[in-house]
């Protein structure tokens, strides 16, 4: 669990106990990129608290759990989140 927990900052609370083990089989197929986890936020490849991607995912979240609820909400926003970081990494590499 130790690794987990360095990848992501804190303590991991409740969630890690529940997801430790498929956690760690994740990261282990991720070994090439496991280094990009370590960098401290807004560095890429996260983005700036300025972004306005980042401003539009999370506003519309909030919209979404305002009428959805908030589990709708957080997948929505993960979803979300996740896809554009994938399209600013092949954007930054094209460049």
């Amino acid at each position: 669990m130790g690794r987990v927990i360095k990848l992501f900052g804190d303590s991991g609370g409740e969630s890690l106990s529940q997801w430790a083990e498929q956690l760690e089989q994740y990261l282990d197929e991720q070994a090439s990129v496991e280094h990009l986890r370590e960098r401290q936020m807004p560095q890429p490849p996260w983005p700036a608290n300025d972004n306005p991607m980042l401003g539009y995912l999370l506003t519309r979240a909030q919209e979404i759990a305002a009428n959805e609820g908030q589990r709708t909400a957080l997948v929505w926003l993960a979803a979300h989140a996740w896809f554009e970081g994938g399209l600013d990494a092949i954007h930054n590499t094209e460049q």
